[in-house]
């Protein structure tokens, strides 16, 4: 998280899979984890971290957003797909 975007801003994995996501705030700004299918508002204050859990869809994607800034653009998708490598 950081002005104005998510780092990754697509998240994948093996539908119905449960993923924990740690939220790094690297920004001078207050943002939020919000997804609404699944009741997840989560803020996170300037160099803080928290965590979400999240359940990857069986089918499709859902979009998740910073509340604050979903304006100007600060979205992600969470969807079905091979999970990214480090």
């Amino acid at each position: 998280m950081t002005e104005y975007y998510f780092q990754p801003a697509k998240v994948q994995g093996a539908g119905g899979k449960t993923l924990t996501l740690e939220l790094t705030n690297t920004g001078t700004v207050e943002h939020n984890f919000t997804l609404d299918e699944q009741n997840v508002d989560r803020d996170v204050e300037p160099g803080e971290e928290g965590e979400v859990t999240v359940t990857v869809p069986d089918s499709g994607q859902l979009v998740f957003y910073c509340k604050y800034h979903r304006q100007r653009g600060m979205t992600g998708l969470l969807t079905i797909g091979k999970p990214a490598r480090d």
